[in-house]
């Protein structure tokens, strides 16, 4: 019976570790300085965030506006999650022809943000490459 109890433990201690939250502020976070899993210790940037998230992991977005110069690869079922659609928003930086988010496997979620911005290059075809907004793959 005691090795049962052993392992009910360290699966959930596995399981509490893979859901670990990464939060993102705009005005107060800094990259150099954030800790994954820390409230205190933000990240500046969603991809500082994404990048160090585990698997299944979530990124926690406060209240602002996020510029984008590029795009965000939410992958591995990441789970980004914003404070609803009217106070995080998230925008391609002025001019950018970017797609803000692709999205790929079953589990990955978008929720409560706002994405906005960018143009769409008058010479780029209607592929892959051009505009902005979400992709779903």
């Amino acid at each position: 019976m005691k090795p049962t109890i052993g392992i009910a433990v360290l699966s959930l201690v596995v399981s509490l570790a893979a859901s670990a939250a990464n939060y993102v502020d705009p005005v107060g976070g800094n990259d150099d300085t954030a800790e994954p899993g820390s409230e205190s210790l933000k990240y500046k940037t969603i991809q500082a965030a994404i990048d160090n998230c585990p698997a299944n992991g979530t990124v926690s977005l406060a209240d602002g506006t996020y510029e984008q110069s590029a795009t965000l690869m939410l992958t591995n079922g990441v789970q980004l999650i914003g404070t609803g659609y009217e106070k995080c928003v998230i925008c391609a930086a002025a001019k950018k022809s970017i797609r803000i988010v692709i999205m790929e496997g079953a589990d990955t979620l978008l929720k409560g943000v706002t994405v906005c911005g960018g143009i769409r290059d008058a010479y780029t075809n209607w592929g892959d490459a051009c505009g902005t907004g979400i992709m779903m793959r």
